[in-house]
């Protein structure tokens, strides 16, 4: 899904997205967050759209919410918000929220590490999404790995590569997951 469309009048779209339509308010914010240039008054509307898309529950906009806190500073009040923005954006479609919550868990972000949750979430992102990302196949490969199931991990290492595709060669969980996967191979493991 794209959200950024370079013919759209910004005048028009602010418009549009100060008359309430949440269509326009996930343009608006797309276009703001690809500009190289900070400007306040844009960032300011900004984070007010990405305020109301919350209000109305809308899974994106709960998603950039939780995106945003984890920016800032990280506590238990904070990442109460996070994990609830993105569990709400899970059930309301954006199964990719599912993701995210497994990589708060791996990563031990404003959290304490907890890998049977990371693993319960990466599992569940995995089997209930159409394309899962790199993210959750390279994680729950480390996740494999370090159980001592070698042979899972490099078949999920490998599902992290074709799940990046064509930018297998850009994208820091492929890579890192090729080069697990040949570290097992010279480890003398096979599948």
């Amino acid at each position: 899904m794209s959200f950024y469309d370079e013919s759209i009048d910004l005048m028009k779209l602010f418009e549009a997205a100060e008359s309430g339509d949440e269509s326009a308010m996930i343009q608006f914010v797309s276009y703001v967050s690809t500009m190289t240039t900070e400007n306040d008054i844009l960032q300011g509307l900004k984070n007010k759209y990405i305020d109301n898309l919350v209000k109305e529950e809308n899974a994106v906009g709960l998603i950039w919410k939780a995106d945003e806190l984890l920016k800032g500073e990280l506590n238990e009040e904070v990442m109460q918000a996070v994990l609830a923005a993105y569990s709400l954006a899970a059930i309301k479609g954006q199964l990719f929220a599912l993701e995210a919550i497994g990589d708060i868990y791996f990563e031990g972000k404003g959290l304490e590490r907890d890998w049977y949750i990371a693993h319960n979430v990466f599992m569940l992102a995995i089997n209930t999404q159409e394309n899962p990302s790199s993210l959750a196949f390279y994680k729950e490969g480390v996740i494999q790995e370090c159980n001592e199931d070698y042979e899972y991990a490099m078949k999920l290492y490998i599902l992290a590569v074709d799940a990046a595709g064509e930018w297998a060669d850009l994208d820091d969980n492929a890579i890192m997951a090729r080069t697990a996967y040949k570290r097992l191979r010279s480890w003398g493991y096979e599948i």
